[in-house]
């Protein structure tokens, strides 16, 4: 899904980049998913524990699906949910989707 490869498929980061929004979101307190961050496309930093931000990242630095691109013709939107990765279909998490997530479901193809 991130295109880290030797190949680049540039049809991946083509599409990506006909979305008229993109959005990220993750939990501060998941403890499913590990990190927790990488629903913003953040992970570990090499050789490290230490979380590695998405704009700083070989990702995003790169471009390598779009992120970079689609942060600087402002189509990159990111949202930090407060609930745990069990509640997801319940309130609260249900009142964070329809707030945050669901303005972007009408308008996000070219």
């Amino acid at each position: 899904i991130n295109n880290e490869r030797k190949v680049r498929n540039e049809t991946y980061r083509t599409n990506m980049l006909k979305l008229n929004a993109f959005v990220m979101t993750y939990s501060e307190i998941d403890e499913i998913v590990t990190p927790r961050h990488s629903g913003w496309f953040m992970g570990y930093a090499p050789n490290s524990l230490h979380i590695e931000t998405w704009n700083n990242s070989r990702q995003f630095k790169e471009d390598l699906i779009g992120l970079r691109t689609l942060w600087e013709q402002g189509k990159l939107y990111t949202f930090t949910s407060h609930v745990r990765h069990q509640d997801v279909p319940h309130t609260p998490n249900r009142d964070f989707i329809i707030q945050n997530i669901f303005p972007f479901f009408n308008n996000t193809l070219a």
